[in-house]
């Protein structure tokens, strides 16, 4: 009697060892959606860097629309289309 209860506690023992590895392998939350959050991931750093990056060129933008009035002037001739009162504009079509 001892000795068949054994028996049937490992057999379940080995069931429930079955059962979890297949619902791990096999279930939306588990193998497949970890690797789907891995790649989420790994994409969601990329485009944290490119933000990051295009931050750092708008506030070396920012900082030299302030410190240096050459870059402004270019800036509103090119982008703006503006020129001095005594500037002559040609127009090319």
């Amino acid at each position: 009697m001892v000795m068949s209860k054994k028996i049937i506690l490992r057999v379940f023992l080995a069931g429930e060892i079955i059962f979890f590895v297949i619902m791990y392998v096999v279930s939306p939350e588990g193998l497949t959606a970890v690797q789907n959050k891995k790649l989420e991931n790994k994409q969601l750093a990329s485009r944290v860097e490119t933000l990051t990056e295009e931050i750092k060129k708008l506030e070396d933008e920012i900082k030299r629309w302030e410190t240096n009035p050459f870059y402004r002037e270019k800036v509103a001739r090119e982008q703006l289309q503006m020129a001095r009162p005594t500037d002559e504009v040609y127009y090319v079509s």
